[in-house]
C-alpha cells in the first residue's frame, strides 16, 4: 500500500514516515534507516527526521553516522536543542570533547539557566583537565539552584583532589562551603590558600570578616582573623578578636591566651593585649597572672587607670587579702593623683607584709604626690633596704 502511493508520489513525506514506523514494528532497522535518509534528501529541514534517524544510528552504535547527519543539519541552518545534546553525546562517544563543550556553550547562550547543561559541561572539563573552567560551570549550578549545593560541594572536593594546589578552586569552595553554613571548612580552605600564597593575605582577610558577618561567633574564624591580622602586623585588630573569642565562648580562653601572648613576645608594648590578656587570665581564674598583665598596662597606658581600678576593686573583694591586688590598686590610685587612697592601699599591704616592698615604693609615691617629700624619701628608703635590686625608682609611675 505504502510502496503503492510512494511509486505514485516519492516525494511524500507522510507515506515514507509511515513506512519506516512499519519496518520498525517488524524490526527491520536498516529499511527504516533509508527510509528516513531518503525523507532528509526531499526535505533537509525536519528536525524531527534528523531526530528519529540519530536515535536508530545510536541504537546501533553509530556515532560516526550521527555526527555526520547531525552536522549535515545544522549547516543546513537546523536549530533544535534535542539535536545538539544527541550531537553533543555523539562527540563525547567519539573523545572529541573539545567539540562537546564547544555545543553545551552554545546550547547555555540559549538556555543559561538550564543547570544540567553546566553539570555535564563541568564533567566534561574535568576530563580534559580544565580545572578553573569546570570549577565555574559547578559554582554556576549553584548560582541556579541553591539545593544542589551538597552535590556541587562533593565535585569541587573531587576537583581540589586532582589539584591539591589549585587556589582558585579553594577559593570557589569557600564560597560554597560559607552558603552550606559550613564556616569552619571555609576558614581550613582559607588557611591553606594563605599558606600557599601570602600576597593574598589582604583577600583572605575580607573573607574571613564575610564569614564573621554571616556567622560571627565562630571560633575557627575569629581565630584564623587574628591570625591573619598578625601576619599584618595589625596587632590591635587581631587583639580585638581574641577578645571577641573570650566572649563568645570560655571553651576557648586557652586559645586566646595563647594568641595574646604570641602578640606580646612580637610586640611587649601593646597594652591592649596585656589588658586583654589579663582579663583572659581572669576568666581562667589565674588571678595573679591577671593582675601582672594589669601592672604592665598600668606602665604602657595611663588612659586604661579607672578600668583597671575597677577589676581589681572586684577582686580585692572577693580576695581581700591578695596582696598583688592591693599593689595594683595602689600604683593606680598614684597615676590619677588620688594620694590618699595609694596611702591606704599602702597602709594595708603593709599590716598583710612589712617586707612587702612594692607597698613602701607605692606609699613613697603617694607621699610624693601629698606634697610630702620627706615621708616619701622615708619609704622609698625602707623599700630599698627590703629589695635594693629591684625597687623602682622614686616617682616611677
Amino acid at each position: 500500500c505504502y510502496e503503492n502511493i510512494l511509486n505514485d508520489d516519492p516525494e511524500n513525506i507522510n507515506a515514507r514516515l509511515a513506512l519506516a514506523d512499519l519496518h520498525l514494528y517488524l524490526g527491520e532497522l536498516e529499511g527504516a534507516i533509508g527510509e528516513l535518509e531518503e525523507i532528509l534528501d526531499v526535505a533537509p529541514d525536519r528536525a524531527d527526521v534528523y531526530n528519529l534517524l540519530g536515535k536508530l544510528y545510536l541504537k546501533q552504535s553509530d556515532f560516526n553516522s550521527v555526527i555526520t547527519l547531525l552536522e549535515t543539519a545544522f549547516e543546513s541552518g537546523v536549530k533544535d536543542t534535542i539535536l545538539a545534546e544527541m550531537l553533543a553525546g555523539a562527540y563525547v562517544e567519539k573523545n572529541r570533547v573539545e567539540e562537546a563543550i564547544s555545543l553545551y556553550k552554545d546550547l547555555l547562550v540559549a538556555n543559561p539557566n538550564n543547570k544540567n547543561y553546566f553539570r555535564i559541561l563541568g564533567e566534561l572539563q574535568v576530563r580534559i583537565n580544565r580545572v578553573d573552567e569546570a570549577a565555574r560551570s559547578f559554582c554556576s549550578m549553584l548560582d541556579l539552584d541553591a539545593p544542589s549545593i551538597s552535590e556541587v560541594i562533593y565535585k569541587l572536593e573531587e576537583l581540589k583532589k586532582k589539584e591539591s594546589g589549585n587556589i582558585f578552586v579553594k577559593e570557589v569552595l569557600t564560597d560554597a562551603y560559607i552558603k552550606a553554613i559550613m564556616p569552619a571548612k571555609a576558614v581550613s580552605e582559607l588557611g591553606e590558600i594563605l599558606s600557599l600564597d601570602e600576597n593574598r593575605l589582604d583577600r583572605v582577610i575580607s573573607k574571613f570578616k564575610e564569614i564573621l558577618d554571616k556567622y560571627p561567633d565562630e571560633p575557627a574564624a575569629l581565630k584564623a582573623l587574628a591570625r591573619a591580622f598578625i601576619k599584618k602586623r595589625s596587632y590591635s585588630e587581631a587583639v580585638n578578636e581574641y577578645i571577641k573569642l573570650t566572649r563568645y565562648s570560655d571553651d576557648h580562653l586557652n586559645d586566646a591566651v595563647a594568641g595574646l601572648k604570641d602578640i606580646l613576645s612580637i610586640f611587649p608594648g601593646q597594652a591592649h593585649a596585656h589588658e586583654s590578656l589579663g582579663d583572659a587570665y581572669l576568666k581562667l581564674a589565674r588571678i595573679e597572672e591577671a593582675l601582672l598583665e594589669y601592672l604592665e598596662v598600668l606602665k604602657l597606658n595611663s588612659s586604661a587607670v579607672k578600668t583597671i581600678i575597677e577589676k581589681c576593686q572586684r577582686i580585692t573583694k572577693e580576695n581581700p587579702n591578695m596582696i598583688l591586688a592591693h599593689q595594683v590598686l595602689g600604683q593606680s590610685y598614684v597615676l590619677i593623683n588620688d594620694a590618699s587612697s595609694a596611702i591606704e592601699e599602702a597602709e594595708f599591704m603593709i599590716y598583710l607584709d612589712k617586707n612587702y616592698a612594692p607597698a613602701h615604693q607605692i606609699m613613697g609615691d603617694a607621699y610624693m604626690k601629698a606634697g610630702s617629700p620627706h615621708k616619701a624619701q622615708a619609704s622609698y628608703a625602707t623599700a630599698i633596704s627590703i629589695d635594693p635590686n629591684n625597687i623602682l625608682n622614686p616617682g616611677h609611675i
